[in-house]
């Protein structure tokens, strides 16, 4: 019988960490594991595709900023009637109130993941708990070995308690291939350089950034066109800036997109100028459809990506490192489809969700068998 599994997580809009869960979930052995998902928020964009593949999602619609013993009760409740033997949680809240449930239902298998380092987020009495609830879980899984080391010093968590499973690209949806109709929707010439970003317009996005770099790239390739796909608060600053530069000709902002892949199809070169990741999803997307990429020289990013291997490393808030190394790409394109290719190797070798999927079932069933 396929033993039930219980993903708690806060909310599933479309994001880095939900997009991972859909794509972990399709994954799953369903010959050895039954999934649920509890979203403690509703049930949003990515839980509709999650339930369209057959996963149950319960929406609690009970995220507070104070604890609440009724959402514990809520996910108790969900354990009981599941006869869950495996939680696994997600980020702060969902780790909190899923390690708390299942530890007062006795589940057999605890496993809360982190999944972004602690850059901006030291509250000390989000580390106390986390050092607390530790010892209610079998194990805790970082999405890299730059936020395992966050978790160390922060949480001041013994570092045999943790481990570090990568996540995965579906290799069969992320293939290169060419769409010249949406090069025409866009009105983007057939000529044009597509230089492009797929993530929240945010600080911790760097975006800011790519725009300071456009006037010194146009300078020598006037046909360049920097893409921004997604939407977020800092949208209308960055239009702006684009203004006050004088490149909103050669900047189009798409919005927000459900489906990223036809525009990651048209990129010629991605740009991942962030200043802090866990691991960093679209990163991987973009080495898995052979793309060429720039990204910050931050831990997590350094786990993927070798210098002029297979992308290139620049510092972080640093326009001038950005212009430079796409003029580098753009006067040595062979050294580009070099690039292109060793990265859809990496994701192949490193980063297929396959055996992302294959290394939780295996750490699952280690518990279990040991429990």
């Amino acid at each position: 019988m396929p033993v039930p599994i219980l993903h708690v997580i806060s909310k599933l809009p479309i994001g880095g960490v939900e997009k991972q869960l859909f794509n972990l979930l399709k994954n799953y052995d369903r010959t050895k594991l039954t999934p649920y998902v509890c979203c403690l928020t509703d049930i949003g964009v990515i839980g509709e595709m999650i339930q369209q593949t057959g996963v149950e999602v319960i929406p609690l619609n009970a995220l507070s900023h104070t604890f609440n013993m009724k959402t514990v009760n809520h996910i108790r409740k969900i354990i009981r009637e599941k006869n869950i033997k495996i939680l696994r949680s997600h980020q702060y809240h969902s780790n909190l109130y899923g390690r708390f449930a299942a530890r007062l239902e006795n589940v057999p298998c605890i496993v809360p993941s982190i999944h972004n380092l602690y850059t901006r987020d030291k509250k000390i009495h989000r580390r106390i708990i986390n050092n607390i609830l530790s010892n209610y879980s079998h194990k805790i899984i970082t999405v890299s070995s730059a936020v395992k080391q966050d978790v160390i010093k922060y949480d001041h968590i013994n570092e045999e308690k943790i481990q570090v499973i990568y996540n995965g690209v579906n290799l069969a949806e992320y293939q290169p291939e060419s769409n010249t109709n949406l090069r025409k929707e866009l009105k983007i010439p057939d000529d044009a350089i597509i230089i492009g970003n797929i993530a929240r317009l945010s600080l911790q996005k760097g975006q800011k950034y790519i725009i300071e770099a456009i006037p010194e790239v146009i300078k020598q390739y006037k046909n360049c066109v920097f893409m921004f796909v997604g939407d977020g608060e800092l949208r209308e600053e960055l239009v702006n800036h684009c203004k006050t530069l004088n490149v909103s000709d050669n900047v189009i902002f798409t919005g927000f997109q459900i489906d990223v892949k036809k525009f990651l199809n048209i990129i010629d070169i991605f740009l991942f100028p962030s200043l802090w990741e866990g691991l960093g999803n679209s990163l991987l997307e973009a080495m898995a459809m052979e793309k060429p990429i720039i990204g910050t020289d931050i831990g997590p990013i350094q786990e993927i990506v070798t210098h002029k291997k297979n992308g290139f490393l620049i510092k972080t808030e640093n326009h001038q490192d950005i212009s430079g190394a796409i003029l580098y790409f753009l006067k040595n394109p062979d050294f580009m489809t070099e690039i292109s290719k060793n990265a859809r190797k990496t994701v192949e070798e490193n980063f297929d969700i396959k055996i992302t999927a294959q290394r939780y079932m295996n750490l699952f069933f280690d518990i279990l068998k040991n429990s």
